[in-house]
């Protein structure tokens, strides 16, 4: 636990995540991993940056809600560490970009822009600058574009096989923005209480936590359908694909059934280690799949 919680702390954990969704994602689609090094160093390095500077930023404005979150009193009482951590990120972000194909840093400037502007008051609603993610309803949706474009357009973009299997890639990019849905929506269920007092409107505080919960189960079922069109686009179903399949369903219910009877009772930390977390076991179940079976 010690592990996980530095971590956590040092937002390596979430990096690490990004890498496995990623990686999931290309053995879906059947792509070579050992020509994606650059993409996955990238990926690696800017979810690191994008979340380090994020966290640096809430803490020197004083905009931490979360007071008692394990990284809030990290950050207070090892703040060198902290931009010790935050340049070298930027350095590999820097080192990345020269080694990927140069289509690959158009769809890195969006959703760069999109990531960095996140936390910052950068548009003016009723005589007030605001954040991105202030704006009704949206965090949701910009997470899991960025998530999506991120760990499945990146790596198609670089190895330029966009044409190949349009169908499939497109299929598995909407059912990974779902899922990303799916595991976010809870964060916001867990945030419910702070987000209701200073104001802020998600999908909890304006429709409340009941809904939210139906809205999970609709999400559990959209992917369902969704796998299942996925898998189907491939010459033919293989033991793979169907146990794949069943366990990301069965790991989906597991989130299912978690977050209605715990979302609201465990902290911040616990949030991250099972729905971040969801993203790694994703890419263990993929990897142990099509390497032993």
């Amino acid at each position: 636990m010690l592990i996980l919680r530095v971590l956590i702390q040092t937002n390596l954990f979430i990096a690490i995540a990004a890498v496995c969704f990623l990686l999931s994602n290309a053995y879906l689609l059947e792509l070579p991993i050992n020509h994606l090094k650059e993409v996955i160093l990238l990926v690696f390095s800017s979810t690191w940056l994008v979340y380090q500077f994020s966290r640096w930023f809430y803490f020197k404005k004083d905009a931490y809600t979360h007071k008692n979150d394990s990284v809030f009193h990290y950050m207070e009482k090892y703040p060198i560490i902290n931009n010790i951590l935050l340049i070298v990120a930027a350095i590999l972000v820097f080192i990345s970009v020269f080694f990927i194909h140069k289509n690959v840093l158009y769809f890195l400037f969006i959703v760069g822009c999109i990531s960095f502007l996140y936390p910052i008051p950068i548009i003016k609603y009723q005589s007030k600058w605001i954040k991105l993610r202030e704006i009704p309803f949206i965090k949701l949706f910009l997470i899991a574009g960025v998530w999506s474009v991120a760990c499945i357009i990146l790596p198609i973009v670089e190895l330029n096989i966009w044409q190949d299997f349009p169908t499939r890639n497109v299929l598995l990019f909407i059912t990974q923005f779902v899922f990303i849905l799916f595991i976010t929506l809870p964060f916001d269920m867990n945030d419910f209480p702070y987000d209701k007092a200073v104001g802020v409107k998600t999908i909890p505080t304006v429709f409340g936590i009941k809904t939210s919960q139906m809205i999970l189960l609709i999400l559990w079922l959209i992917q369902l359908v969704l796998w299942i069109l996925f898998f189907s686009t491939f010459s033919s179903i293989t033991i793979q694909h169907i146990t794949i399949g069943i366990a990301y369903m069965l790991l989906n219910t597991f989130l299912l059934v978690y977050t209605k009877k715990k979302i609201t009772t465990i902290n911040k930390e616990q949030v991250k280690y099972i729905y971040d977390g969801s993203m790694i076991v994703q890419f263990l179940i993929t990897f142990l799949v099509f390497r032993w079976m």
